[in-house]
């Protein structure tokens, strides 16, 4: 990242670290976000450049067009929460668009998101660190993949 783009990033960062989320957590939020940007899941579509991934459980039985529409507009952009499952190994929750009361989970293994749980399972448990709310900077990375 170059000149302002990276002060949003130190904001949250700085933000999240007054409310006592260790580094190693923020960095668990920032790979899930990366790879729920990258895969589809906001309302910013898919990019065109990028190979569509199977990052949940039923992926395989979807063709690359039907799991772009699938995936389009579930999650929200930020996440919501992160929770440290142990050994290196953290959920990340984001609200569902739709279904904000049922968020859904972003797995992250030693600092790399691999996974998107393929639905939610509830409010979360008291495990989970409330992110601070971020007010996040427009996204023009993505192009629309589709209406």
């Amino acid at each position: 990242m170059r000149g302002t783009s990276m002060i949003p990033v130190l904001l949250a960062i700085v933000a999240c670290q007054s409310v006592g989320i260790p580094a190693v957590e923020l960095e668990a939020v920032h790979s899930a976000e990366a790879f729920v940007l990258r895969n589809g899941y906001t309302n910013a579509g898919h990019p065109e450049d990028l190979p569509v991934l199977a990052v949940e459980i039923f992926d395989g039985f979807s063709t690359d067009q039907e799991l772009l529409e699938q995936r389009r507009g579930q999650l929200e952009p930020q996440a919501i929460g992160v929770e440290d499952r142990g050994e290196g190994a953290y959920w990340v929750y984001f609200k569902s668009i739709g279904s904000p009361d049922r968020p859904r989970i972003v797995a992250v293994a030693d600092g790399e998101a691999f996974q998107v749980f393929h639905m939610s399972y509830g409010k979360p448990g008291r495990a989970m660190k409330r992110l601070p709310r971020r007010k996040s900077p427009p996204n023009t990375s993505l192009e629309r993949t589709r209406d």
